[in-house]
């Protein structure tokens, strides 16, 4: 390109792209302009490195004004003045023309030239990021963008000068004062940064009169006036008809700023002498991370005491996809430390957007000092072995960036509008980024749940397709990953805010762990000689149940089971846990935490060490006592159609009591605790309930409804409630169930039967059985939400069923064809065979449990009650219990 100076002479050949290939100095010609004699010789070395003017020439046409510069032509008169990128074009401000090492950062002969200095706009005082404002007013200085050409420095070629420099996703608040600005002037916002950052491609580079880029797959010449341009953001017009505005006053603008970010943000984390004046304090000049560190050693800003917090090792790596061999970057680990006193030594384990959480974060307490176990503090050491800078952004929280180290080890402190709170960080190619961050749960009205999903959520559960995790755990051992459900807790990101590159995997999830509520109004009772824990879940974000126990209600404590919990997001709903390991007569004491575990917790096969989780517990319950009783109840119908009951405490039998009544049916009993309810059924098919509150019992009362119920009553009591169970006219079962004092009325749960209904629970879960009119035995299963539906569990009985439950252990018994005892049972899963215990009776058996004890009891030939018991091993044989009665004996733990 030819300067043209006023008396028509070439006076500049500026060299605009060097070609390739050249073996040969090519001729140089000048073409248009109307003059004669200009010449000029190149210099080659295989590319065009420089063109001298030998002469001027003559006759040349004087260049078109813009804007008081000359221009060769009015299609280079562009919306901003610009001149080209070389010394002599224009009187350079000292500033934008440092030298390193023989080259000057701004007189590179850039394409486009760079803004005319004489046209430069008012400076910028940055007082606001998208953190809220800054601890301090800063000065932003107008200059075109300029590389790092020092040749001694590990990050030559990075961006080293720049005006306000905003990466995607960062936000600047400003001011200026457009007071020096003649009035009727028109200013721009203009953008000079290079896309992609740093190594610019001419293709993204769009403003008035830019190469024609179409023969390498970009965008033709943008016509003036018309687009695309990158370059040309925001106009702004000066009013002309108000006069000359008062100078802004700046000194105030820096004295205010201090005071305002010192009540309305945080402290940092890691301070530094840019916060003195906002805190009133003291800190130190140089907080810096150096990139040897292996710990981030410093004084809180509200402490006198120095903590050292080990680094968190972060990676950002440019690779290739696995589907088109195009450079994608990710980000990742660097390999985490086995033995902190070993020199780290630099690998990078990069991570698809899908590969398991490894960025977890605990929620920090506020009043918790930083570095004590209550404080969830990080300080992260961003290795960046890439070409292009990142804007890096966090979702849901702000950090503090701490400096950037390149990896020759200069240390890079921010930059003064990068001090204070950012939730976007720039980080470049070559260069350490230390940030930290302390997370805190904000307060709000409701509760959220935690975020459990699939790694992959457009994949199947249970598989791995080709190239689809990357399958190194954080230690870099092979790591065989299958798409499987996570809790990622409250899950956020942190990811490059590149559209290209955030949407092609340079994301990354962050699990946030928050503590879950404390569990509310624990109860213990006695169930089956067993202790049934029930409380209401507070919770939405519980994944397990921390069930503790001691003797005392001092302690100590001691973790007894861990059970998963299965109401999920849902609180408000009680929760159970049946302790099987109590021994009877003595006093256990009970507490309940909720526990949240977030991140994977799949085993893999050795080498690897997996993924990293965190756990957080609740505060604990209430603490409930309870000594397990082996207590046993009898109740049957005696010859005058009353109840009768009697008790066995240790080994000795109460002998018989009259609790009245007339009656048809036989009994059904249910305890919970120190309380028993019994029903049975009239001469009007009418069922009736009394009650036993510990101390007396409460009195007949009816249950009758429309239905009338035609077999004898049968009752349990779960978590959830006390359950009645009755047989109706039409064949089919029906039920109701109390949870406090109302009964809720009659339920049909369908079938068609022939025999009395049995019932048992287990925590919230209850069985029921029946015989089917096909002779054989039918269950079917409360699961505290639904019922599963009738299914057979086969046999050919001659009686009603009777069941019992310990644990998750479900046994029945039956009278089979030919008038002995049947027993079957189920381990929680699958149900056994069939086996014969002898005996002959004439009516249906009934049983209970105690701990893992077994008891049966059976209406024998004679006319009264025998019994027999399973210890965990054996039956013990039948034995008598004497009485004259009429129907099945009902025996319950109580």
């Amino acid at each position: 390109m030819a300067s043209i100076n006023a008396t028509g002479s070439v006076s500049l050949v500026t060299l605009v792209s060097g070609g390739t290939g050249f073996s040969t100095a090519p001729t140089v010609s000048f073409v248009g302009g109307g003059g004669i004699g200009a010449a000029a010789t190149a210099a080659v070395s295989t590319v065009v490195t420089g063109i001298t003017l030998t002469s001027g020439g003559s006759g040349y046409a004087v260049p078109t004004e813009c804007r008081g510069a000359a221009v060769p032509n009015q299609n280079l008169c562009t919306e901003v003045s610009m001149v080209p990128a070389a010394a002599g074009a224009a009187s350079f401000p000292a500033s934008w023309t440092g030298a390193f090492g023989g080259s000057y950062d701004i007189l590179d002969g850039r394409i486009g030239g760079i803004t005319n200095p004489a046209s430069i706009g008012p400076a910028m005082w940055q007082v606001g990021t998208e953190g809220g404002f800054l601890p301090n007013v800063a000065f932003i200085q107008n200059r075109p963008v300029g590389w790092d050409h020092n040749t001694r420095s590990i990050t030559i070629g990075n961006v080293l000068e720049k005006a306000l420099w905003l990466g995607p996703a960062e936000r600047a608040d400003v001011v200026v004062d457009f007071s020096t600005v003649p009035a009727g002037s028109t200013l721009i916002l203009y953008n000079d940064a290079p896309a992609p950052v740093p190594a610019f491609d001419l293709r993204n580079d769009y403003y008035t009169n830019d190469p024609d880029n179409t023969a390498t797959g970009g965008a033709s010449t943008t016509l003036p006036g018309y687009g695309p341009n990158t370059r040309t953001l925001m106009q702004i017009k000066v009013n002309s008809t108000l006069g000359v505005a008062p100078a802004y006053n700046i000194a105030a603008l820096q004295s205010a700023l201090p005071a305002a970010y010192g009540q309305s943000q945080d402290k940092p984390i890691i301070p530094e002498y840019r916060y003195n004046t906002a805190f009133g304090a003291s800190y130190p000049v140089d907080p810096y991370i150096r990139i040897q560190d292996i710990y981030a050693n410093f004084t809180p800003a509200n402490s006198t005491t120095s903590v050292s917090l080990q680094l968190t090792p972060k990676s950002i790596v440019e690779d290739f996809d696995m589907d088109y061999g195009r450079m994608n970057a990710m980000l990742g680990q660097e390999l985490l430390l086995r033995n902190p006193n070993l020199t780290l030594a630099q690998t990078t384990i990069p991570a698809y957007d899908v590969d398991p959480p490894t960025e977890i974060i605990q929620n920090s307490v506020a009043a918790a000092p930083i570095g004590t176990m209550a404080d969830g503090t990080q300080v992260w050491k961003i290795t960046h072995n890439g070409v292009d800078t990142h804007a890096i952004h966090w979702h849901m929280f702000n950090v503090q960036l701490i400096d950037r180290v390149g990896w020759d080890g200069s240390i890079r402190p921010p930059n003064d509008n990068e001090i204070g709170w950012k939730d976007t960080v720039i980080l470049n190619p070559l260069e350490d980024a230390f940030v930290a961050l302390r997370p805190i749960k904000p307060n709000i009205p409701w509760d959220l749940p935690n975020s459990i999903r699939p790694l992959d959520v457009t994949a199947p559960l249970g598989v791995a397709m080709p190239n689809q995790f990357n399958n190194q755990d954080p230690f870099g051992n092979p790591a065989t990953v299958i798409n499987h459900e996570v809790n990622y807790g409250w899950e956020y990101l942190w990811h490059c805010h590149i559209l290209g590159h955030e949407e092609n995997i340079m994301m990354r999830p962050i699990a946030f762990v928050v503590t879950p509520r404390v569990p509310l109004s624990l109860v213990a009772t006695t169930s089956n000689g067993n202790a049934l824990l029930t409380w209401t879940d507070n919770s939405t974000d519980e994944t397990n149940w921390n069930i503790q126990r001691a003797n005392a209600t001092t302690g100590p404590w001691t973790t007894i089971a861990m059970p998963a919990s299965i109401t999920g997001p849902a609180k408000g709903v009680l929760a159970t846990y049946t302790d099987p390991t109590v021994t009877l007569g003595t006093t256990y004491y009970y507490r309940v935490n909720a526990t949240n575990v977030v991140g994977d917790t799949t085993k893999y096969a050795a080498p690897t060490v997996g993924y990293p989780n965190m756990t957080a517990d609740s505060g604990s319950s209430n603490t409930a006592a309870i000594t397990p009783s082996g207590n046993l109840t009898a109740f049957v119908r005696g010859a005058d159609n009353a109840v009768w009951t009697q008790t066995r405490t240790g080994a000795v039998w109460s002998g018989w009591q009259n609790l009245g009544g007339i009656f048809t049916s036989d009994v059904s009993a249910t305890s919970s605790g120190s309380t028993m309810t019994i029903f049975a059924r009239d001469a009007n098919n009418a069922i009736w309930t009394n009650n036993w509150n510990g101390a007396a019992w409460s009195g007949w009362q009816s249950l009758a409804g429309t239905v009338g119920m035609i077999s004898d009553p049968d009752s349990v009591t779960s978590a959830s409630g006390t359950y009645l169970f009755a047989r109706g006219a039409n064949g089919a079962i029906w039920t109701q169930n109390r949870n406090g004092a109302v009964w809720s009325g009659w339920q049909s749960l369908g079938g068609i039967f022939n025999s009395d209904v049995s019932s048992t629970s287990s925590g919230s879960n209850i069985a029921i059985f029946a015989r089917g009119i096909d002779g054989s035995v039918w269950t079917d299963n409360w699961n505290g939400i639904a019922w599963s539906g009738w299914a057979g569990l086969g046999g050919i009985v001659a009686s009603d069923v009777s069941s019992t439950s310990s644990g998750s252990n479900i046994t029945i018994f039956v009278r089979g064809t030919d008038n002995s005892i049947w027993t079957q049972k189920s381990n929680g899963t699958v149900w056994g065979g069939w086996q014969g215990l002898g005996g002959i009776t004439t009516a249906s058996p009934d049983s209970t449990s105690v701990l893992s004890n077994t008891y049966l009891f059976a209406h024998g030939a004679d006319n009264s009650v025998w019994t027999q018991s399973w210890n965990g091993t054996a039956w013990s044989g039948w034995q008598g219990l004497g009485g004259i009665i009429q129907g099945n004996p009902e025996a319950i733990n109580g």
